[in-house]
């Protein structure tokens, strides 16, 4: 039996200062009219969290052994020998690799935001090219290849041209 332990993390403010925190995440009512988002870790300890940062784990760790989640930024080569910069998502998508091609699927995948081009292709427009590799499941890469160098709560501008 495979015995898994799914966990989430969410963005917290402990002592002014924003914080990852890890654990299982629940609604907790303080009144009548208002609840809060909360996350509780292994030794049981609550903490609210920011709703909209909470992402999933993916099992799957980085070349530095970093748990990769659900709204990482990621640095990877793909299978066209370029650099890519992609987000961490999960959801449905459709494939656009591989013997899925232009199948529905749902699970953990890669949304390419960026390709950098080779030496020689300096001059051409990337925009349009290996679309093929804009969503691909996050298992189809070699988990070697992947690299964690952010996240889009705290380095959106990672994402921008």
């Amino acid at each position: 039996m495979l015995n898994r332990y799914i966990n989430f993390r969410g963005l917290t403010n402990i002592n002014a200062k924003r914080k990852w925190v890890e654990g299982l995440p629940f609604r907790s009512e303080i009144n009548a009219n208002e609840v809060i988002t909360c996350l509780q870790d292994e030794k049981g300890m609550e903490y609210e969290v920011d709703p909209e940062t909470i992402g999933q784990n993916t099992c799957i760790k980085d070349i530095n052994d970093k748990k990769i989640y659900v709204g990482d930024i990621v640095e990877y080569i793909c299978e066209c020998g370029h650099k890519c910069l992609g987000v961490i998502k999960l959801g449905e998508y459709e494939q656009s690799d591989g013997e899925c091609l232009g199948e529905k699927c749902i699970g953990f995948y890669i949304d390419r935001v960026k390709i950098t081009p080779g030496e020689w292709e300096v001059n051409e427009d990337l925009t349009n090219s290996y679309n093929y590799t804009k969503n691909v499941s996050l298992l189809y890469f070699d988990i070697s290849n992947i690299e964690i160098i952010g996240d889009i709560y705290n380095n959106p501008e990672l994402l921008k041209d």
